[in-house]
């Protein structure tokens, strides 16, 4: 006989000593831990859906007790006809967990994808950051990225975890179906970008004296944004084939390193599908 969803969900409600919750708790404290355990921290029903249909190996699901609905019901059958686990838990630990004013009802706890540099240079543009402090931008940046399609994304030291939970919130969730990797030597991967892939290396700089509306890139292009403070190192520059920069109103300063990487981004798609 056929249990009704309410039924269903109340046999998965699991205590605040369950090994999965201690889990979650501890990857909510502890940055090191997740990195440690290659774990991501995921919140928001549609970022759960999409992950749960997607090919991301996600451990467990977490659902507020008080935030149940047909929509989050849907969810749990979903997970469980891919084994996954999901627990109905307090709305305490939810909100103990959530980074959000108005948490959405669900927790997930996910293995990072491993990010490889092989893969990223099969992209036909690269997204490099150095130095990209801020959690959002980092996400912001990485959204762009997912948005033009076929876009790796290189992260060198100094910038922020793109799997932390403030960039995969501003990611909206795609930073775990774009090819992202970390390198701890950004000089050294670039160059290897430009010998071994082929690939031009352009630098965005405000100051720089082309502009980006003038140029004509190579198929293949690394695109590096420095950091929101002192921009590109200079480790950086001396390897670049040309700095470009986006011409803005001389009362304004400078545009965040998001809202530039993203602009810069889709000249390169334009470019493209000009060329198609």
């Amino acid at each position: 006989m056929a249990i009704s969803d309410q039924e269903r969900l109340a046999r998965l409600v699991v205590s605040p000593e369950n090994a999965r919750v201690k889990r979650l708790r501890r990857a909510s404290r502890s940055s090191s831990f997740r990195v440690d355990e290659n774990l991501v921290i995921l919140e928001g029903r549609k970022v759960l859906f999409d992950i749960v249909a997607g090919d991301v190996e996600l451990e467990c699901v977490f659902i507020d007790e008080t935030a149940l609905d047909s929509e989050l019901s849907q969810l749990a059958r979903s997970c469980e006809q891919r084994g996954i686990w999901v627990g109905v838990v307090d709305s305490k630990l939810v909100n103990e967990v959530s980074e959000l004013k108005t948490p959405s009802g669900v927790l997930g706890l996910a293995k990072r994808p491993s990010g490889d540099f092989e893969e990223i240079l099969a992209c036909q543009v690269v997204l490099a950051l150095d130095g990209v402090q801020d959690p959002g931008n980092v996400g912001t940046l990485i959204r762009s990225a997912r948005s033009v399609g076929g876009v790796g994304v290189i992260c060198g030291l100094g910038t922020a975890d793109p799997f932390s939970p403030k960039s995969l919130r501003a990611s909206a969730g795609t930073v775990m179906s774009t090819k992202v990797c970390s390198v701890s030597d950004l000089s050294s991967a670039l160059q290897s970008a430009r010998d071994d892939g082929g690939f031009e290396l352009v630098g965005l700089d405000a100051g720089a004296p082309s502009s980006l509306w003038d140029q004509h890139f190579s198929d293949k292009v690394v695109l590096l944004v420095g950091s929101e403070g002192r921009g590109i190192a200079q480790e950086q520059r001396t390897i670049l084939d040309r700095m470009v920069s986006i011409p803005i109103d001389a009362g304004v300063e400078s545009l965040n390193v998001a809202i530039s990487g993203s602009i810069a981004l889709f000249e390169l798609q334009r470019q493209r599908y000009r060329v198609l």
